[in-house]
């Protein structure tokens, strides 16, 4: 039961939850770096923004690249 529960676990997201999580975190790391204000603040927004678009990539990579 065990070995099953692994396999199971290790297999990854499904291609529907995949591209569901990859289109909202890209809509979510666009809209944070196009609302950054024009302050010192500007870095988290840009920082967010950069961190959604990279769990995007992970989501529609697929092999050893989108296991990280």
């Amino acid at each position: 039961m065990y070995r099953q529960a692994e396999e199971t676990i290790n297999h990854g997201l499904s291609l529907g939850a995949r591209l569901l999580l990859g289109v909202l975190a890209t809509l979510f790391g666009i809209t944070m770096v196009l609302i950054a204000p024009p302050t010192d603040k500007a870095i988290f927004f840009y920082a967010f923004g950069i961190f959604c678009l990279l769990i995007a990539l992970g989501c529609f990579t697929k092999g050893a690249s989108g296991n990280l």
